[in-house]
């Protein structure tokens, strides 16, 4: 299992380094990236299941680049930050060297399940669900989700995301498509694009313009007459 896992890090922190390339950020940031190793086991933290080794993997750990660690040359010794996971100060939760805002970032919280992926259900690895009210900022980046560009931190701008707040339900069916914690039959931006439903061809964000959509409003009921909705509502 273990060498599964490492693999399935390996794969996906190579698509981030990759991307880092294509954007040009430069070898030289990739490079250091590649070579940050917090708790000196050989295994750079890009691609290690437990930055810290502090013995837990990093989708269980709530400070995935700080802890005591277990074994290797610091072992004893308490190494990285310790900052939670959460915390509005902690601006790159796996110490990989590309920030939890970068496009780049493809797995904020280093657990090797990518952010867009339907299995990630805790994108910033805080504890709380994305699907949970509590969770107002799912992918950790000090951004509230009511005013967040790119909710889930998967780098496709919550204007053309199909499943805005990564919580594996699409727009389509998602009875909270921005994840802000609002039911869509009450939130005044919808699909957190930042256009307030009144001003937005596609309040929902489906992919569906509001004239030839059956639940402009995405609260579930046909839009037959309803004047909460783009496209009319329920009666």
């Amino acid at each position: 299992m273990k060498i599964n896992q490492l693999n399935k890090f390996h794969a996906l922190r190579g698509m981030a380094i990759a991307t880092t390339m294509v954007a040009g950020l430069g070898f030289g940031r990739v490079q250091a990236s590649a070579l940050r190793d917090l708790d000196g086991d050989g295994i750079p933290n890009i691609s290690d299941a437990d930055v810290d080794g502090d013995g837990k993997l990093n989708g269980q750990d709530r400070n995935v680049d700080g802890g005591v660690a277990v074994s290797g040359p610091f072992k004893g010794k308490h190494i990285g930050d310790a900052l939670a996971n959460g915390a509005p100060a902690e601006l790159d939760i796996d110490a990989d060297g590309l920030p939890d805002t970068s496009d780049a970032e493809l797995d904020i919280d280093g657990d090797g399940v990518a952010d867009d992926s339907a299995l990630e259900q805790d994108i910033d690895g805080d504890g709380l669900k994305d699907v949970s009210d509590l969770e107002t900022d799912i992918d950790g980046d000090a951004v509230s989700d009511t005013t967040d560009s790119d909710v889930d931190g998967d780098s496709v701008d919550n204007s053309t995301d199909t499943d805005v707040d990564g919580d594996g339900v699409t727009n389509a069916t998602d009875t909270d498509v921005d994840g802000d914690g609002q039911d869509n039959a009450t939130d005044d931006d919808i699909d957190g694009d930042g256009l307030v439903n009144a001003d937005d061809t596609d309040e929902d964000g489906d992919g569906v313009v509001n004239v030839d959509d059956s639940d402009a409003n995405g609260d579930g009921l046909d839009d037959n007459g309803d004047n909460g909705g783009g496209g009319g509502g329920e009666n």
